[in-house]
C-alpha cells in the first residue's frame, strides 16, 4: 500500500506532465526501454520520476543498482527544458485562404481590365456595330470566360503562378513536383471558374456563395475540389506583413473596380432592353403617318386659301369685272 508521501509525489509528477514539464533525459530512457510504446513510456516515466523525487527527499542522490535503471541515476533534478519543434514544411492546408482569395481577385481584376479595354476600343472603332441586349451580354460572357481561362492556363503552365499569386508568393505545382502541363493547367482553370466561382454568373451575389463554399471546404479538408481533380498543390513562400497588406489593399481596390464595371454593365443592359421593348412596341402599332410642317419644325405655318382651280382640280372660267 502506498504511503501518503508517495501519493503526493505522484500528484507532483501529474502536475508536471499537465504543464508539459518533464525530464527529457528520463523520458528518453523510458521511451527506449519500452520500445517506443507511448502509454508504457509514460507509465515508466511516472514510476521513475516518483522514485527519483523520493530519493531526493530522503537525501539520497543515487539509487543502488538493484532497484534503478542505470541511466536514471545520473539524471539532473528539476530539469525544465522546453521542447522546440521545427515548423513543418508549408503544405496546401497551411496556405492562407485569404492569400488565395486576394490573389484570385487581383487576377480577376487584370482580366477584367483587359476585356473592358478591348470592349471600349471596339465600341470606338466600330460605332455603327450594334447588337441586341441579350446578344451583347452573351458575347461578353463568352469573351470574358475565354480570356480568363487562357490567362490562367498560360501563366500557370509557363511560370507556375499568375500575377495575383506572385504577389502573395503562391505557386501551383503537380503533386509529384515540377510545373503543370498546359492541358492540366487549363483543366484546373476551368474547374476554378466553374466550381469555385460559378462561372461568375449573377456576379457578385452567386459568386459569393461559391467563395464561401470553397473557403469552408479548404478550411475543413485542407484542399479544394479543383486541386483534388487535377492533383495539384498550392505552395506559399514566406512574405512579410507589409507585402501581404499591400497585396490585400490592391485586391480590394480591384474588387471595387470590378463591382463598378459590373454595375455599369447591368445598367447598360437594362437600358438596352427598355429601348428594344419600346421600338418593338412601335413596330407592332399602326403605320406611322408623315409629319406635317408644323410637327416637323414645331411652328405653325400660315395656310393660304385654295383657289377654285386648286379646290376642284379644274379651270373655272372667270367672269369679267
Amino acid at each position: 500500500m502506498q504511503s501518503d508521501d508517495d501519493t503526493k509525489l505522484y500528484a507532483v509528477v501529474a502536475k508536471e506532465l499537465s504543464i508539459s514539464r518533464r525530464d527529457e533525459g528520463l523520458w528518453t530512457m523510458a521511451f527506449a526501454l519500452e520500445n517506443g510504446d507511448e502509454r508504457a513510456t509514460k507509465a515508466r516515466y511516472i514510476r521513475e520520476r516518483v522514485a527519483f523525487l523520493k530519493r531526493n527527499r530522503n537525501g539520497g542522490g543515487r539509487r543502488d543498482e538493484s532497484s534503478a535503471s542505470p541511466a536514471a541515476a545520473d539524471v539532473a533534478p528539476e530539469v525544465n527544458i522546453q521542447k522546440k519543434v521545427a515548423p513543418p514544411a508549408r503544405q496546401i492546408g497551411q496556405v492562407s485562404p485569404w492569400a488565395r482569395f486576394f490573389a484570385r481577385t487581383i487576377d480577376l481584376g487584370v482580366v477584367t481590365a483587359l476585356v473592358f479595354s478591348a470592349g471600349v476600343a471596339m465600341e470606338l472603332s466600330l460605332p455603327s456595330w450594334t447588337l441586341g441586349a441579350w446578344t451583347a451580354a452573351l458575347l461578353g460572357f463568352l469573351v470574358f470566360g475565354i480570356a480568363l481561362l487562357a490567362y490562367e492556363a498560360i501563366s500557370v503552365s509557363e511560370f507556375g503562378t499568375t500575377i495575383g499569386k506572385a504577389v502573395f508568393g503562391l505557386r501551383i505545382k503537380p503533386e509529384q513536383g515540377g510545373i503543370l502541363d498546359a492541358k492540366s493547367a487549363f483543366r484546373r482553370a476551368f474547374w476554378v471558374w466553374a466550381s469555385g466561382n460559378g462561372c461568375y454568373l449573377l456576379f457578385p451575389g452567386a459568386s459569393i456563395l461559391f467563395w464561401w463554399r470553397g473557403h469552408r471546404i479548404l478550411k475543413t479538408t485542407g484542399s479544394t475540389p479543383w486541386d483534388k481533380r487535377v492533383e495539384t498543390t498550392v505552395e506559399q513562400g514566406g512574405i512579410g506583413s507589409f507585402r501581404f497588406l499591400l497585396g490585400a489593399s490592391l485586391s480590394i481596390v480591384m474588387l471595387v473596380g470590378i463591382l463598378t464595371i459590373a454595375a455599369f454593365n447591368k445598367r447598360a443592359f437594362k437600358k438596352e432592353q427598355r429601348m428594344f421593348s419600346y421600338e418593338e412596341a412601335l413596330g407592332t402599332s399602326a403605320p406611322r403617318r408623315s409629319l406635317s410642317d408644323e410637327e416637323a419644325f414645331g411652328t405653325a405655318v400660315p395656310r393660304r386659301s385654295l383657289s377654285d382651280e386648286e379646290a376642284f382640280g379644274t379651270a373655272v372660267p372667270r367672269r369679267g369685272q
